[in-house]
């Protein structure tokens, strides 16, 4: 009875609260109290990484014979540990399905890697469909330390909170689906219509976790979008909000994508900063001296403007579809970095609309 009690004033055990785990074991110790016999259950921790403790709890053990019953206890201790384990595993793996389809959708226009219709067609089981409205939101959860530092700790948290989200979302809204960003431990809802109750659901997933698990949640929404091939936008702009969002009626934890122009969003930055932050963005496509460089650096910006989409670029500029590309690719080269990532491209773009600006007033003058 003491060992049980000590496990039930344990922190740790009792953030399994969400899960309705602690709820049951108490259920069992009132069962236990309510007996004289005070041995009538023995509780062995079994030993594994993670976060959430896990216990044998073995009854009436008197009746077992020594060593017999210790060797049994402790074979069984190790076979636990395996399978919760490998369960635990499984379960954060299961998750790269889910997260593959996501980043299909988000990368749809890119080369044509899968059209709508077969995005509709593998989104299926996902419950993914054709709408004229679809907006995204990024979730984030961290403790007042920033979060947690063992992986498999991080590993077996982001699993649980994701499919007890999954669960809550399927429920509570109507249509929004609920994807993994394992790489970032970040959480995906992608809705599907709109909800006049989403804000106050979005406050009662974060109260919860905050109340079970000590954990605090962020949502970071970017705006609505009216067909599948500008989800990617959405996504984009919920990414940037996490950096430059705005709150709104006194909500810190919920932030919306601001609109403003890119000289504002570049003078947050203070003034010391700004030369060292353009020439690490562009390099030498900063303040380019020759014409080749000026060819790269307009392309360059045309295709950023446009989304990142090649044959608008390319009929922008009167020039090849071939000659985007390769252009593009001298631009990534000449840069170190993918241009097309999305964590790159609203860098870039504040660069060379700031430069062109600076440029074309320094000529002038």
């Amino acid at each position: 009875i003491t060992i049980l009690k000590n496990i039930l004033d344990d922190q740790k055990f009792s953030d399994l609260k969400l899960i309705n785990t602690k709820a049951n074991l108490i259920r069992e110790v009132a069962t236990i109290e309510s007996t004289e016999t005070p041995d009538i259950a023995n509780v062995y921790p079994i030993k594994m990484a993670g976060y959430y403790p896990y216990y044998l709890i073995v009854f009436n053990a008197k009746n077992l014979k020594y060593p017999l019953s210790a060797m049994a206890i402790e074979q069984a201790i190790m076979i636990l540990a395996f399978t919760l384990y490998k369960n635990l595993r499984v379960a954060y793996s299961l998750l790269s399905n889910e997260e593959e389809f996501f980043n299909d959708i988000i990368h749809s226009k890119s080369y044509e890697k899968l059209n709508e219709n077969q995005l509709l067609f593998k989104g299926e089981k996902y419950k993914f469909k054709d709408s004229d409205f679809y907006q995204v939101i990024i979730a984030t959860v961290s403790n007042k330390d920033g979060f947690f530092i063992d992986t498999s700790v991080m590993e077996e948290s982001y699993t649980l909170i994701y499919n007890w989200l999954k669960n809550k979302l399927s429920k509570d809204i109507e249509g929004a689906i609920l994807f993994p960003n394992r790489g970032k431990y970040e959480y995906i809802f992608l809705l599907q219509k709109p909800h006049d109750d989403l804000i106050n659901r979005l406050t009662t997933y974060r109260d919860i976790l905050h109340k079970t698990l000590q954990l605090n949640m962020n949502y970071f929404i970017g705006n609505p979008v009216q067909d599948i091939g500008s989800i990617q936008y959405s996504y984009r702009e919920a990414l940037e909000t996490m950096e430059f969002g705005e709150s709104k009626d006194n909500i810190d934890f919920i932030k919306y994508y601001l609109q403003m122009d890119t000289f504002d969003l570049l003078h947050l930055l203070p003034k010391n900063q700004i030369d060292n932050f353009i020439m690490n963005s562009l390099k030498t496509l900063a303040y380019p001296k020759d014409e080749m460089t000026r060819d790269l650096r307009n392309t360059l910006k045309t295709y950023l403007d446009l989304n990142c989409n090649i044959t608008d670029t390319a009929n922008t500029l009167y020039i090849h579809r071939n000659t985007v590309k390769y252009r593009i690719d001298r631009c990534s080269d000449i840069l170190g970095q993918n241009v097309s990532e999305q964590n790159n491209s609203l860098k870039l773009r504040l660069s060379l609309a700031y430069t062109e600006k600076h440029f074309k007033r320094t000529t002038s003058e």
